[in-house]
């Protein structure tokens, strides 16, 4: 059982995002074809969904999954600090479903943002120093290319430069 509700990727654990920063938006709608109103009403409707069928007592509903993956490209953006918004996309479009999970502390089988009934909220987590994004970045070495590394270059070769050597 997980300590906080997120994703995983090739076996890395994305935390959901409990804000959302300014290009955040942008990538949902990159990755949903959702603007951002329709992205937070779905999101909203989702969690009402949640919120009513588990106050009956009955089975949640399953989670939207165009809301679900505009979720996980924003968690899986916000864990790699260093990789652009662009690259970030490019990324998450190579992985095959089966290579993401999603870990909730709860149930297990779905976001606690779906589940809370309200969805993140839409303020800066880098101006608050809330943001956890000092884990290494770790992708699966056949879902990237010189294109799409890690480290944002983009640069052949650059798959070997580790991100503490790069210019800050």
């Amino acid at each position: 059982m997980a300590d906080q509700s997120g994703v995983e990727v090739y076996k890395r654990f994305y935390p959901w995002p409990n804000s959302f920063r300014l290009g955040d938006p942008v990538l949902v709608n990159q990755m949903t074809g959702m603007t951002w109103p329709e992205f937070t009403a779905a999101l909203d409707a989702q969690n009402q969904a949640i919120a009513e069928a588990e106050e009956m007592g009955d089975e949640p509903p399953q989670a939207d999954q165009v809301v679900l993956a505009g979720l996980i490209a924003v968690a899986f953006w916000q864990g790699n600090p260093h990789m652009s918004r662009d690259k970030a996309r490019r990324a998450l479009e190579r992985v095959p479903m089966e290579e993401i999970e999603m870990i909730d502390e709860e149930t297990d089988d779905r976001p606690p943002d779906l589940a809370a009934g309200e969805p993140p909220s839409m303020t800066s987590s880098e101006s608050d120093g809330s943001r956890e994004d000092t884990a290494r970045t770790e992708i699966h070495p056949e879902s990237i290319s010189d294109a799409t590394s890690p480290n944002g270059s983009g640069l052949p070769g650059s798959l070997n430069t580790s991100p503490e050597s790069l210019p800050a």
